[in-house]
């Protein structure tokens, strides 16, 4: 089934160049959104992230928030986003929350970029019926 993960696999493809995020004056092409959410997808893939799995997505707002959940969706898992801007202890509560795999958070991006392998598991593909998002609210 064709999804919009294969959506962006094609833009990159297809107009690598391409601006595909803007936010805030910074902006990120459809090529290294591609390479770089892989980067992401296959070290999470690599420390044994199960799909279906919900991982935490730690940045403050901005294109790098995006590249780590878009990692997490092309490794087959749902991800929550948390803001680092948000105080310490509602971020420990939510890590808490919602357990299991730590965090994709500036830190395990840049060592992703760093060491990109390069390695792809086409096999894992989200499923249509799995959750690709938890939201917490303020209610």
């Amino acid at each position: 089934m064709y999804n919009f993960l294969d959506a962006i696999r094609e833009h990159a493809r297809k107009t690598p160049d391409k601006a595909a995020l803007i936010f805030e004056g910074q902006s990120i092409s459809y090529g290294g959104l591609d390479k770089a959410s892989q980067a992401v997808a296959s070290r999470l893939q690599d420390r044994g992230l199960l799909p279906g799995s919900i991982v935490p997505v730690l940045f403050p707002r901005g294109l790098e928030a995006l590249v780590g959940a878009l990692g997490v969706l092309k490794a087959g898992s749902a991800f929550v986003m948390l803001n680092a801007d948000d105080p310490r202890e509602r971020i420990d509560f939510q890590l808490e929350d919602v357990g299991g795999f730590p965090p994709v958070d500036k830190n395990f991006l840049s060592a992703c970029l760093e060491n990109d392998s390069g390695g792809i598991h086409p096999d894992i593909r989200p499923l249509p019926e799995a959750p690709a998002l938890v939201v917490y609210t303020s209610g």
